[in-house]
C-alpha cells in the first residue's frame, strides 16, 4: 500500500522537543506561566489602584465639600450672633463675631457694611459713614448700604436726604437680602414709612416667630404709625400695639440702648394720647388720666439706669426727652453738666440748648448749636 509522508507538525515538534529536551521545557514554561500571571496580577492591581484612586478622589471632593460648608455655616454663626449682640448692645461680642467672620473670609462688602452698623450704633457716626462710602464707591446700588446710608442721614438731622434714599429704596427689590439685612431696612423704614416696616417685620415673623429684636422694631414702627395719625383714638391703637410688642423684649434686649429709646418714647408716647384723650372723653376723663399716669411712671422706670442709658446717642435722646416731659429739670441739668460731650444728634442738641434758654444761659444754647455741625 502507498505510504503518505507529511512534514511533522508545530505540536509533534514540540513533544519532540520536549521529550528530547524535559527540563528546558519546564523552565520555559514555568517562566512563561510566571510572566502570564505577572501581567494579569498587574492589570489587577492597575485597575483596583484606578478605583481606590477614583474612590479617594470623591473622598476628597466631599471632604471639600464640607468643609466649604462648614465654613458657610461658621460664617452664617457668626454674622447671626453679630445681629443679635449688635440689637442688644453687647457691642464687644459683636465684634468678636465681626472679627471671626472676617479671618473666614467672608464677603467684604458684608464686612464693611456690619462695620458701618456698629460703628452707628456705637454712636460713632462719621466712621460709620466712611464705611458705606467705601461700600457705595464699588456697588452704589447696594440696597442694605443705601438703607445704612439713609440711617446715618437721619442721625446726622439730614431729613431731606433721609426721605430720598427711603424713596428710591421702595422701588427696590429686597428678595436678595438677607432676614437679618431685611430687618435693619425695615428699621430705616419705620420713621417715614411705618406701614412699609410692618409689613415686613410680619413677613419675617413668619420665619422665627417671636424673635425679640423683630417685636422691637415693629414697635418702634407702631409708635411712629401711632404718631401718623390725626385722631387721639387711632393713635391709642397703634401705641397700644407697639406696647404689646415690646413685653417680648424687656427680658431678651434688657441691656440694648435701642430697646431703652423705644420703651421710654412709646410709654411717654402714650401718656400724651392719655391725656388728649381725657381732655377729649370727659366721661372717662378720670381713667384717661389714671392710665397717663401709669405709663409715666413705667416712662421713668425704664430711664432710671442713666449711667449706661447716656452713653448712647439713641437711650441719651430717650432720657433727656424724658426730663423735660416730666419737667425733671434738676435731673437734666445734672445730665448735661455730667456729660463730656454732647451727642452730635440735633434732637439731643436742641433739647439741651432749650434748656440752656429756660435758664437764660443763651450763649451755652449758641454753643450747643453750633457743635451741631451737621443739622
Amino acid at each position: 500500500e502507498p505510504i503518505s509522508f507529511r512534514p511533522p507538525s508545530s505540536w509533534e515538534q514540540l513533544s519532540r522537543f520536549y521529550r528530547s529536551n524535559k527540563a528546558i521545557a519546564r523552565t520555559a514554561a514555568a517562566v512563561t506561566s510566571s510572566l502570564v500571571f505577572g501581567f494579569c496580577l498587574a492589570l489587577w492591581g492597575i485597575g483596583e489602584a484606578w478605583t481606590a484612586r477614583e474612590k479617594l478622589s470623591d473622598k476628597v471632593q466631599q471632604l471639600e465639600e464640607t468643609t466649604k460648608e462648614l465654613k458657610r455655616e461658621r460664617i452664617a454663626f457668626a454674622k447671626t450672633y453679630f445681629y443679635t449682640n449688635l440689637w442688644r448692645g453687647d457691642f464687644r461680642t459683636a465684634s468678636e463675631m465681626l472679627d471671626q467672620a472676617q479671618k473666614l473670609k467672608d464677603d467684604p462688602r458684608w464686612h464693611q457694611n456690619a462695620i458701618a452698623m456698629l460703628k452707628r450704633f456705637q454712636g460713632q457716626t462719621e466712621e460709620a459713614r466712611q464705611q458705606v462710602n467705601v461700600v457705595l464707591g464699588n456697588a452704589p446700588n447696594d440696597v442694605f448700604a443705601r438703607a445704612l446710608m439713609a440711617m446715618l442721614d437721619y442721625w446726622d438731622g439730614n431729613e431731606a436726604a433721609f426721605i430720598e434714599t427711603l424713596t428710591s429704596l421702595r422701588k427696590e427689590s429686597l428678595e436678595s437680602l438677607t432676614f437679618d439685612e431685611k430687618m435693619m431696612v425695615a428699621y430705616a423704614y419705620s420713621h417715614p414709612y411705618p406701614k412699609d416696616a410692618i409689613a415686613l417685620l410680619n413677613e419675617l415673623e413668619k420665619q422665627q416667630p417671636n424673635f425679640p429684636i423683630i417685636r422691637l422694631l415693629r414697635a418702634s414702627a407702631f409708635r411712629y404709625l401711632a404718631v401718623q395719625c390725626l385722631e387721639a383714638s387711632d393713635a391709642f391703637k397703634n401705641i397700644q400695639n407697639a406696647i404689646r410688642d415690646l413685653e417680648f423684649v424687656q427680658g431678651p434686649l434688657k441691656g440694648s440702648a435701642f430697646a431703652a429709646h423705644v420703651l421710654i418714647m412709646t410709654h411717654l408716647h402714650a401718656q400724651n394720647i392719655c391725656s388728649e384723650l381725657a381732655r377729649l372723653d370727659r366721661a372717662n376723663e378720670e381713667q384717661w388720666n389714671q392710665r397717663a399716669e401709669e405709663f409715666e411712671n413705667l416712662a421713668r422706670h425704664y430711664g432710671q439706669d442713666e449711667d449706661w442709658l447716656v452713653e448712647n446717642p439713641e437711650s441719651l435722646w430717650a432720657v433727656t426727652l424724658l426730663y423735660k416731659q416730666l419737667n425733671e429739670n434738676k435731673r437734666f441739668d445734672d445730665l448735661v453738666e455730667n456729660l463730656s460731650s454732647l451727642s452730635s444728634h440735633p434732637y439731643v442738641s436742641h433739647l439741651v440748648s432749650l434748656r440752656h434758654l429756660e435758664n437764660n444761659q443763651v450763649d451755652a444754647a449758641l454753643k450747643v448749636l453750633a457743635e451741631s455741625n451737621n443739622y
